[in-house]
């Protein structure tokens, strides 16, 4: 998998792994794809790869996919980083939040933030020194799935349940009504189904 530029190993110690099958390597990948889109707006050859998937699975999530792809089509990455800008950054503060700490406290780096790296600690983790977002920023969780997506499904559990469940869906449903989503507006969606299906895959899991 890419080495993530959100995230690194302690002491260059990387999590002992285990085998991924297929499943686990496109959850991986999906993480991937979701920490870069909520870390920095897409690039042209983002968009144009989305544009040019051929989608027959008619599930929720292909559905939601195809939207996606249908959208890449019709616009441009200087307009696809307006609305990033809008949405997330803004002159003050963007129009949605994209921080565990304000939907769990109303604040902005609070204890989910010490939390957070606490458990990265103990999983040999750390925030990339290029990073400059802090830990709770959705795509910064986002880069720690990936990575722990060759963990046991235990940790992933924990980890998720403790961090990212408790808010995602109430940041997601700002995001997909939020004034300036539109390209957004359908990440948010097809985020949300994978959401349920980690869920309910995590359900399964005695931690």
């Amino acid at each position: 998998m890419p080495k993530s530029i959100l995230i690194q190993p302690i002491q260059n110690s990387p999590l002992p792994s285990e085998t991924l099958d297929e499943i686990d390597q496109h959850r991986g990948e999906f993480y991937q794809f979701l920490a870069s889109l909520f870390f920095k707006p897409p690039t042209q050859t983002q968009l144009d790869f989305l544009a040019s998937l051929n989608i027959t699975d008619d599930s929720l999530f292909g559905t939601a996919l195809k939207k996606i792809s249908d959208q890449a089509r019709l616009v441009s990455a200087p307009l696809v980083k307006q609305e990033f800008d809008a949405l997330f950054t803004g002159l003050t503060r963007g129009e949605v939040m994209p921080y565990g700490s304000y939907y769990l406290t109303g604040f902005l780096y609070e204890k989910p933030v010490a939390d957070i790296r606490t458990d990265m600690a103990k999983l040999g983790l750390k925030r990339a020194e290029t990073c400059q977002e802090p830990e709770d920023h959705f795509a910064v969780l986002c880069a720690i799935m990936a990575h722990l997506v060759s963990a046991s499904l235990d940790q992933q559990k924990i980890f998720f349940e403790a961090h990212i469940q408790p808010w995602v869906n109430q940041f997601l449903d700002d995001l997909e009504t939020a004034p300036s989503a539109q390209f957004y507006k359908n990440i948010a969606e097809l985020t949300k189904i994978f959401i349920v299906l980690e869920i309910k895959s995590f359900d399964l899991v005695t931690a």
